[in-house]
């Protein structure tokens, strides 16, 4: 079974370190040249570890 979460964060909120880990990379939105939005006002950029670097994070997952 697989749950999803959806943050909604305001942009004082987070930092993102390294656009490239996201699919498609989030550049585009903070950077020009701009994406251009979707008919629905957004895009959906996905940031899924691998097991490989999932194992790697630090252990203080709830």
């Amino acid at each position: 079974m697989i749950d999803t979460i959806v943050l909604t964060l305001r942009p004082n909120e987070f930092y993102i370190q390294d656009h490239s880990k996201f699919s498609p990379s989030t550049a585009g939105l903070f950077q020009e040249p701009y994406y251009a939005l979707g008919r629905n006002g957004f895009i959906k950029c996905v940031q899924n570890p691998t097991k490989k670097t999932w194992k790697a994070a630090p252990t203080n997952r709830a």
